[in-house]
């Protein structure tokens, strides 16, 4: 949160200096979704025993607004959504999550391009957080993947990022990219030996290169750094080439990999290891979209214990049925192999689906359902199966003027 207050001044500097040259275009929007449906909760394998069983139903609200503002030479969004949940048991269980996203980019000149991101949610389960106001979430920046569902407790994490590309002439440019992320699990008392506060702090150069026919090579250098409450912090350094490849102007492919070496900051114990990604990502509008990914990185987290090697593969799409029906899928599996001082891997599937109708230009259907499963978390293994009906009204330009 405090990043994001830095960050909202100085991008509210900078838009000052951008005003007094052009004019600007401001907009306001906000979105509301009713929810209703029904959950259940296991262990698995013979997992924490705290967990609910019992089928339950909830009911909740998803409240968001959105701001944007555009001028010549830069643009800003900001995005604010709270969700107040019922669970109803017999001990009617409340809770409410929060999230805000915002990003900013900057051209000062031809060749200088500037982008700064920060966002930060609080909930137990960032995927149902979007599942549930109808959202297909594709975000191919660093994530903490593991989300405490066995215990529905609630998470706080913020992620920071900024980018410097500077164009050197009409083929080839370099850039420079920083993020820091943060898990805070509140120190629960009873899983304090493997839900650990921590931080991961990452710094990147690349250089890009095009070639004819819509390629272009990359290189890039990275060094990230770990720092967990309870474990041992480790240091990452990676080198990547990259390749990618337009096939149209809607279709992309991009791969690259590289090696890394990872070494313990306590004991100075290290070993060497890969990264490796291939993505295939098709998008045509925010309803008409497709992508597949795997990845490999060795030295980092997942959110649970501490340093591992993680391996990610995710598919999904977008697609619009008609005038007034759209359909969205995504399936996304992991699995994390511990490394130095962890206490143990993590194996996680989650998954979701949702189908929608336009009722009318403000008002809108949607059915869906979600999957969620841990394992090898030694006390937090877990699945989840949710089926919901969300009931959403959109005003996507409730205030916009020029100035």
């Amino acid at each position: 949160m405090r990043h994001l207050k830095i960050f909202v001044i100085a991008v509210s500097f900078i838009q000052a200096g951008d005003d007094l040259r052009a004019e600007r275009r401001y907009v306001v929007g906000t979105e509301v979704s009713f929810v209703t449906g029904g959950s259940n909760r296991a262990p698995v394998g013979g997992g924490n025993t705290l967990l609910q069983t019992a089928f339950s139903y909830f009911n909740g609200v998803y409240p968001s607004i959105t701001f944007t503002s555009a001028g010549s030479k830069s643009s800003f969004l900001m995005n604010y959504n709270c969700g107040l949940y019922r669970s109803n048991t017999d001990l009617n269980i409340d809770s409410a999550s929060h999230g805000m996203n915002a990003g900013f980019t900057f051209r000062p000149t031809k060749n200088l391009r500037l982008g700064f991101s920060d966002s930060f949610d609080i909930s137990p389960d960032f995927t149902t957080s979007y599942a549930l106001r109808g959202i297909l979430f594709v975000d191919r920046s660093f994530r903490y993947l593991f989300d405490p569902i066995a215990e529905r407790r609630l998470s706080y994490t913020n992620n920071a990022s900024g980018s410097i590309e500077y164009q050197l002439n009409r083929k080839s440019s370099i850039s420079f990219d920083f993020s820091h992320s943060y898990r805070d699990y509140e120190r629960n008392p009873y899983f304090r030996d493997i839900l650990v506060d921590q931080q991961r702090i990452t710094g990147s150069a690349s250089f890009r290169r095009n070639l004819k026919k819509h390629r272009s090579l990359s290189l890039q250098y990275s060094v990230s750094t770990l720092h967990f409450s309870s474990f041992e912090d480790a240091l990452t350094h990676g080198v990547r080439f990259g390749y990618s490849y337009h096939l149209s102007p809607t279709l992309s492919l991009t791969f690259g990999g590289g090696p890394t070496y990872t070494v313990g900051l306590n004991t100075d114990r290290g070993y060497y290891n890969y990264s490796a990604e291939a993505t295939l990502s098709k998008s045509v509008w925010e309803k008409n979209r497709l992508f597949a990914s795997y990845s490999h990185q060795g030295g980092d987290t997942s959110g649970i214990g501490s340093t591992a090697d993680i391996d990610q593969a995710s598919v999904g799409f977008a697609k619009p049925l008609g005038r007034k029906v759209s359909t969205s899928v995504q399936v996304s599996l992991f699995n994390g192999r511990q490394r130095l001082d962890n206490p143990g891997s993590i194996r996680g599937y989650t998954s979701s689906g949702i189908i929608s109708v336009a009722i009318d230009r403000r008002w809108s259907l949607s059915l869906g359902g979600t999957y969620a499963r841990h394992e090898h978390t030694l006390l937090l293994n877990a699945q989840e199966r949710r089926a919901f009906a969300s009931l959403g009204f959109h005003l996507p330009e409730l205030w916009k003027f020029t100035r």
